[in-house]
């Protein structure tokens, strides 16, 4: 008896969340239920794990022409969406840019808010190609290129569900920008040999990334204290703790890829 209660309230509890979602955008590819997208991130994984396992015995694929393309589309793609939040954010009357709650309206601004979000969205999936042109590349793929894929990806299917607009732009805004620079580096990169001489800046893409985390994370936990604001703190809440775990993760890619190794090297060099 207890335990089908407890599986009834489990089932009523998903259906109430389900259906309190944004209307807007519970009709819209990928969003009626988490399933769909959930089932893609188990497949990513699976992908990792067989992927890199079938390429152990065979030789890296020559992809080259692939980066390159796939490179320029999401340069292209992430200044896009980076126009989109802009100019939907600065076109709605009234906006708060410290904490702004979601409208549920059909005003034309706030439908193209919500259309960035799930974009945006959209843009995290794709990205697992990433993941794909390391692996048949014979290339490592580390638990933070992982973890990170994963995790923003369902970061946004939730904010897409139920609250696709409002403060977060703050965040997509400085990722959209980041990640144009980034995508920008990795197409410089796939150009070949004659092109690495402009590649020196890598260590500071890694700062950049940083910057925006540690942005985000002053942004939102002042976004906390922003009277009368209606963005759900529950929501905000993961925000912070997302943000802490990318900042200590990527601190450390840092630190084991910059300041640990030229540490090394400057110790070789003294010997």
């Amino acid at each position: 008896m207890g335990f089908r209660l407890l599986t009834k309230t489990v089932f009523d509890f998903y259906d109430r969340a389900i259906n309190d979602g944004d209307q807007r955008t519970s009709k819209w590819f990928l969003m009626s239920t988490p399933w769909t997208v959930l089932s893609l991130l188990f497949f990513y994984i699976l992908l990792v794990i067989v992927g890199q396992r079938i390429m152990r015995k065979r030789d890296s694929f020559d992809i080259k022409n692939i980066l390159i393309i796939y490179n320029s589309l999401l340069v292209i793609l992430s200044l896009y969406m980076l126009r989109e939040f802009i100019f939907s954010v600065t076109s709605t009357p009234d906006f708060n840019y410290f904490c702004q709650g979601v409208e549920q309206g059909e005003n034309t601004n706030l439908l193209r808010h919500a259309n960035a979000n799930w974009l945006f969205l959209i843009s995290k999936i794709v990205e697992f190609l990433d993941t794909v042109f390391l692996i048949v590349s014979k290339k490592p793929v580390s638990f933070l290129h992982i973890y990170h894929h994963n995790s923003v990806c369902l970061l946004w299917w939730i904010i897409v569900k139920w609250h696709p607009g409002g403060t977060t732009y703050f965040g997509a805004v400085l990722n959209c920008f980041v990640h144009a620079v980034m995508y920008f580096y990795y197409l410089l990169s796939a150009l070949g040999p004659r092109f690495k001489k402009y590649l020196w800046w890598k260590r500071y893409l890694t700062s950049l990334q940083l910057l925006q985390f540690s942005m985000v994370f002053v942004y939102v936990t002042n976004a906390m204290t922003v009277k009368d604001c209606d963005y759900p703190h529950w929501l905000l809440w993961i925000f912070v703790g997302y943000d802490i775990s990318l900042i200590i993760l990527f601190g450390n890619f840092y630190f084991q890829e910059y300041l640990k190794k030229n540490k090394k090297k400057m110790d070789m060099k003294s010997n």
